[in-house]
């Protein structure tokens, strides 16, 4: 689950090598990284939605 939600931070900001995402593309499967991919999506529009009403106050 750490290996899931490492791949997934690092993937939405963007960074790391391509040897990186080829290693971790052996070790994690399509459904972890589906899922993993929702949940990255999900915290990512709570953290923009918090932003937004934090400014709008």
């Amino acid at each position: 689950m750490l290996q899931v939600a490492s791949t997934m931070f690092w993937g939405l900001l963007m960074i790391g090598k391509k040897g990186t995402w080829e290693k971790d593309g052996a070790i994690i499967s399509l459904p972890q990284a589906i899922v993993g991919a929702v949940v990255a999506g999900f915290v990512v529009v709570l953290l923009l939605i918090g932003i937004v009403s934090l400014v709008l106050r």
